[in-house]
């Protein structure tokens, strides 16, 4: 019952159940959290929202960190994952190393065996339905990106893809297709 909740909310609710409903329109993450306030148990529920962002695209989250963890210090949609930074900046205040994406989106696809590549210096992760199919958390010691496949079968329809992928020194680059 919070609409456009694009800042901190907080309500007070005393029940013993209760619906709760959020109509967020702004992508990103929020976090619900259920106290006691007689003490005993407390519950907490994080989740990223892509609102917003069209099926065929990526919302996109971008952290001050190698290890996409924490709040992202810039979000927005984007239709792909081909980018090559160089030795500069994603932008957003980001610096030019020690940085990582995540791109979580919905794709349309046929029904059929699909090849994932991630052409990509440093580390990256693919899934897809939340199952991995490239794993290449690493290091890429050179200027020359390492080309990573891995491959899912799929029915036809919507699937998620999600792209994790770190910076650490030297060029930055990544590029995601099928």
């Amino acid at each position: 019952v919070f609409a456009d909740v694009p800042e901190v909310a907080t309500r007070k609710v005393t029940a013993t159940s209760f619906e709760l409903t959020l109509a967020l329109t702004m992508s990103g993450d929020y976090s619900i959290a259920i106290t006691n306030p007689g003490g005993g148990t407390s519950n907490a529920l994080t989740f990223t929202t892509t609102a917003g962002c069209p099926v065929g695209g990526y919302f996109a989250q971008y952290y001050a960190n190698r290890t996409v963890s924490g709040i992202p210090a810039l979000s927005r949609c984007e239709a792909n994952v081909n980018y090559n930074w160089g030795a500069g900046s994603p932008g957003g205040g980001l610096g030019n190393n020690n940085f990582s994406v995540r791109w979580t989106g919905r794709f349309v696809f046929a029904s059929a065996t699909h090849t994932f590549t991630a052409r990509v210096n440093d580390g990256v992760r693919v899934f897809v339905d939340g199952s991995l199919v490239i794993d290449r958390w690493v290091d890429v010691a050179s200027t020359t990106p390492a080309i990573y496949t891995g491959t899912r079968t799929l029915a036809a329809g919507e699937h998620e893809v999600k792209v994790e992928y770190y910076e650490r020194t030297g060029v930055a680059e990544i590029q995601v297709s099928w």
